[in-house]
């Protein structure tokens, strides 16, 4: 690639990651901590659960949602910030990076590819993570 077309491609990249950040910054960022909503509540209490029985998290007393990853997470953030919501919420935000750049990884998909349409650009926003609201639900696999 001549190193020409290769700066461009770069600042494409540059220029995508910094929309990606102004996007986070503007849209989650102020709603972090401000609370917990619907099931977090069960989420919270299944990991109070799995903290007294570690199995419960791989083998459920009770039938339901069946993520393991989610549960540990929360495990790790009841340990850490009890009832606290502004823990939670810079978890989901790590989590929502981490799943952006894992997307990005898996589908072989090169980011600086995707910059290079303006159609791209607004694919790569829809899929680099699941919706901002349900973050946890990338570290499951599950799409909602």
């Amino acid at each position: 690639m001549p190193r020409a077309r290769r700066t461009r491609s770069n600042a494409r990249l540059l220029i995508l990651l910094l929309a990606w950040a102004g996007f986070i910054v503007a849209v989650y960022c102020p709603d972090v901590g401000r609370g917990f909503v619907k099931d977090d509540f069960t989420w919270i209490r299944a990991a109070q659960t799995a903290i007294a029985q570690p199995s419960t998290i791989v083998l459920p007393k009770e039938p339901g949602f069946y993520r393991p990853l989610v549960t540990a997470t929360f495990v790790l953030d009841y340990a850490e910030h009890a009832w606290r919501p502004r823990g939670y919420g810079w978890t989901n935000v790590g989590l929502y990076i981490a799943c952006a750049f894992e997307l990005s990884h898996q589908t072989g998909s090169h980011t600086a590819e995707i910059a290079r349409s303006s159609s791209g650009v607004v694919n790569g926003f829809a899929s680099s993570g699941a919706p901002v609201s349900r973050i946890r639900c990338c570290a499951s696999g599950t799409a909602v």
